[in-house]
């Protein structure tokens, strides 16, 4: 037992495992971005994703309200009806 706590030391201490550790530790923020952008990219956005999937012709009812309608329905309206004019529904 002795003899594999020395090794494990004497591994931990190596040049090759400082470089190592360091190396992951600097990946890993990088890795874990990258893999949310994936799940996003998966789950929203592929062309079964939820956003394609979206019926956007149930959004027109925020334009018939009159409080969206003071704030900026008629931007929204007008978007609206772009988007729903290049779908084919």
């Amino acid at each position: 037992m002795d003899h594999l706590v020395q090794l494990t030391a004497r591994v931990y201490r190596s040049k090759i495992a400082y470089i190592l550790r360091h190396t992951l530790r600097v990946m890993f923020p990088i890795i874990l971005v990258g893999s949310f952008a994936a799940v996003l990219r998966f789950t929203f956005f592929s062309p079964s994703g939820y956003i394609s999937t979206m019926d956007i012709s149930q959004l027109v009812w925020l334009t018939e309200n009159t409080f969206y309608e003071n704030v900026g329905g008629i931007f929204l309206r007008k978007k609206i009806q772009s988007i729903l004019k290049k779908k084919n529904f």
